[in-house]
């Protein structure tokens, strides 16, 4: 008996510090026993639905720089969706966001049956790491420019991409493939050049054909 209660006080525990994003209200108010969501949480159809608790939580994380909030791929898929349609509607001309979202439906299907069991665990690992160290890095970019009372257009637009796209070839991502063995790296090449049967998954719009394991081939 006194293994259960330590054992559902560590789970409880997790979830207060950890879990931002909830199952339900009634799952929220069980584990932290208050009765409305803080400012940084949301419920996971907020998300889906877009709701205006999962805007305000976005607002909220991104004032205070709060990226852990963030979890799994899919919540930062999402949050850089409303990133990118929120910045369209200040008619800001930067696209690195949106190709990050793009980036990362195409890495949530590593999760998703049929193309998960043609991944290596490892293999997910890097993919996960690699989410979570781009959304972190990226984080204080993305309040910069959605507090900016200036519109980046044109040139200074492309300058804007240009300059989050050297960042998270040379310093947030090459880390992750200078830890990599030369199977794991020859295994990221074939997804990246689409080589069967990555091609099933891997869009021809993102296929690369330089050497990925240089930061200088993924950023040209």
């Amino acid at each position: 008996m006194i293994r259960w209660i330590i054992f559902f006080n560590i789970v409880l525990y997790t979830n207060i510090f950890y879990a931002k994003e909830w199952k339900s209200l009634k799952a929220y108010q069980l584990a932290t026993q208050n009765k409305t969501l803080l400012s940084s949480d949301w419920l996971k159809s907020d998300r889906t639905k877009n709701t205006t608790t999962w805007k305000n939580a976005n607002v909220f994380n991104l004032i205070n720089k709060l990226p852990q909030e963030y979890t799994n791929i899919v919540q930062r898929r999402d949050f850089y969706k409303w990133m990118y349609v929120a910045l369209e509607l200040r008619e800001h001309e930067v696209i690195w966001v949106k190709m990050a979202h793009f980036i990362s439906k195409k890495m949530h299907l590593i999760e998703v049956f049929p193309y998960s069991i043609f991944t290596k665990k490892l293999i997910k690992t890097y993919v996960f790491q690699g989410s979570e160290i781009v959304f972190n890095g990226a984080f204080i970019e993305l309040k910069r420019i959605y507090h900016s009372q200036s519109i980046i257009k044109n040139e200074k637009a492309l300058e804007w991409d240009k300059a989050m796209l050297r960042q998270e070839q040379f310093l947030w991502i090459q880390p992750i493939y200078n830890q990599m063995d030369s199977k794991n790296s020859t295994i990221i090449r074939h997804i990246l050049q689409r080589k069967f049967p990555y091609c099933l998954v891997v869009p021809k719009s993102i296929q690369f054909r330089e050497d990925i394991s240089k930061p200088e081939g993924r950023y040209n």
